[in-house]
């Protein structure tokens, strides 16, 4: 499962540029909750300079199409934090 955001354009996969935040292998089968969260976060350069007006998220699989999750709702905690 791949996880990409609009904001992201700087991440790589198989060495090929992708807004993708989080790639994960689902532990549990379909229809189960899934908890996620990275053990060591990478924070990746935004596309956005001034403020952030929208972004969307996107939930693929492994061949880059989107994962009909059948109305479940989905949950995602962004971590931001300002350039140093």
């Amino acid at each position: 499962v791949h996880i990409g955001c609009s904001l992201v354009s700087s991440a790589y996969v198989c060495g090929a540029s992708s807004n993708f935040i989080q790639s994960f292998s689902p532990s549990v089968p379909p229809g189960y909750l899934m908890t996620i969260q990275p053990r060591y976060p990478i924070y990746l350069p935004i596309t956005k300079q001034s403020e952030i007006s929208a972004l969307s998220i996107r939930i693929a699989d492994q061949s880059g199409k989107e994962i009909d999750l059948n109305g479940e709702r989905v949950t995602m905690h962004l971590n931001l934090r300002e350039k140093k």
